[in-house]
């Protein structure tokens, strides 16, 4: 007995020789050389690696993710024609935005407050005499893309919004008719460089009269 356990130990440890067996149990391993698994090498304790072994292949999975998370597309800032502002934002497939992309957005995000906003062009609150006439600034906003306001009388009327593209000929007529009593708004696209409204009162003087103009500006 004590023979054929020498000859196995041996014959195992003597090297050049394969063994092939279904289950290896044993509570301790030592090998002098390389170890396969699955036919990958196994790092065993002692071998000589650092973290510069594996640099490379980590960085491109890190840049690899991070292209993967930005934003393909942004789309710009909005107006509907009901004079509502918006910004749509495209997600890519993993749904992430990085830190640049959002910069980008954020950038768009603070202008929000100036597109669409209300400007004043021209207000009036004098009551008009009988037939008379009231007349606004001239607009010639390139930012404008709607002209519009609100207008009280007491006594019945009639508002023109007049468009021109050289501030002389006013060929573009918009008109709303304001009886007496009642508010009326408008609101008319900006179509040509030049834009005024005009307000004739009816037969009767008034005693109150308030006629507000503003420019709604475009992205």
């Amino acid at each position: 007995m004590i023979d054929a356990l020498n000859f196995l130990y041996g014959w195992l440890t003597g090297g050049g020789r394969d063994v092939n067996v279904n289950n290896l149990l044993a509570n301790y391993g030592f090998f002098n050389f390389d170890l396969f698994v699955s036919g990958k090498p196994v790092i065993k304790d002692g071998d000589p690696i650092t973290v510069y072994d594996v640099t490379d292949y980590v960085s491109g999975k890190i840049t690899s993710a991070i292209d993967a998370a930005r934003i393909s597309k942004l789309a710009n800032v909005y107006m509907d024609a009901g004079g509502n502002v918006g910004v749509a934002i495209y997600d890519d497939k993993v749904g992430l935005a990085k830190d640049a992309t959002l910069s980008a957005v954020s950038q768009k995000l603070d202008k929000l407050d100036e597109l669409g906003r209300l400007e004043l062009v021209a207000y009036t609150t004098t009551p008009l005499a009988a037939n008379g006439e009231w007349v606004s600034s001239v607009d010639s906003s390139v930012y404008a893309r709607f002209i519009c306001g609100s207008v009280y009388a007491d006594q019945a009327g009639t508002l023109y919004v007049e468009q021109s593209p050289d501030s002389s000929n006013w060929d573009v007529v918009d008109s709303f008719t304001v009886s007496g009593g009642s508010g009326v708004k408008f609101s008319v696209e900006k179509v040509a460089p030049y834009a005024r409204v005009r307000y004739v009162n009816g037969s009767t003087a008034q005693t109150v009269f308030r006629l507000y103009v503003y420019r709604r500006l475009r992205v």
